[in-house]
């Protein structure tokens, strides 16, 4: 074998050998948390409270920084952030007008094992829980997202999102809102809506949304906004799953499937209305009762 073979043989090998490296970096604060931010690593969180208050002002490498008082994630690729330990993990903001998490043109993202939401505020939040833009291939397993922000989860231009036994609930508005999402699943995971508006509010391109086993109660108390057109009463049983949309033809770019899902509070006229625009239910029950 030549000297010039065996050299780009080991010049190949180093390479392929660099390229498949993921750092892996324990944290145990805002600030660290933030530093360690970037592509090809698994970020381990230990137990406790993530608060933004902590790292206000702080810029790390790559404008990974909390910004417009919110943490980002932008133009990362392959990371995971997954809490360690039997105590419990939050990512906490005390700052109501100003979402917790952005992910913007991220790829192969896993969040795994914590909370995010905002200090609870009597009034409800203008942010949002978590918030995504033109990302792809992300997971979120047994994560848990709250308010009192505006809505838990807002999508935006979204491509294979899968969200497994989560915990999606109590927000001003409504638990999720997407626009331009394909290939997204929740599989066993559970939604309490006491908001303003609807579990669900779609709007644009929707193909391919999956609901699968997962659990969806509202609250029959829950107190709707006045200035939606007509009675708030009447829109709390007509809307309760699904948004009003005011669109015309909105259907017809909108996939959305329920299969195993238990629904309570529910009005199966609801559910007829949602069949009739194409939305498909298998093997699904409604449950009426106070939650």
């Amino acid at each position: 074998m030549s000297k010039f073979l065996v050299l780009l043989l080991t010049l190949l090998f180093v390479s392929g050998s660099t390229a498949g490296a993921v750092e892996k970096i324990t944290v145990s604060s805002m600030v660290e948390l933030l530093n360690s931010i970037g592509s090809d690593r698994i970020i381990f969180l230990t137990p406790g409270v993530y608060k933004l208050s902590d790292a206000l002002g702080f810029t790390s490498r790559n404008a990974k920084n909390i910004y417009e008082r919110r943490m980002y994630i932008t133009g990362v690729h392959n990371l995971k952030i997954i809490a360690t330990g039997p105590g419990k993990t939050e990512l906490l903001s005390p700052y109501s007008d100003s979402d917790v998490l952005l992910i913007k043109d991220c790829s192969d993202l896993e969040l795994q094992n914590f909370s995010i939401g905002h200090v609870q505020q009597p009034k409800g939040c203008e942010g949002d829980a978590l918030r995504m833009e033109a990302s792809e291939k992300i997971k979120f397993d047994r994560m848990d997202i709250y308010g009192c922000g505006e809505n838990g989860l807002t999508l935006r231009y979204v491509d294979q999102l899968e969200v497994k036994d989560s915990y999606i609930h109590h927000c001003t508005y409504n638990l999720l809102d997407l626009s331009e999402v394909t290939h997204t699943k929740f599989v066993g995971t559970k939604f309490v809506h006491n908001g303003n508006f609807s579990v669900l509010n779609t709007s644009d391109k929707i193909q391919g949304l999956e609901f699968d086993n997962c659990q969806i109660s509202v609250d029959p108390t829950r107190k709707v906004h006045t200035y939606l057109k007509g009675d708030p009463a009447d829109y709390a049983a007509k809307y309760s799953l699904a948004a009003q949309n005011y669109d015309q033809n909105w259907w017809v770019n909108q996939q959305v499937t329920f299969k195993d899902c238990t629904f309570e509070n529910v009005n199966p006229l609801e559910v007829t209305r949602l069949k009739k625009y194409g939305t498909t239910f298998v093997n699904c029950k409604l449950e009426l009762r106070d939650l």
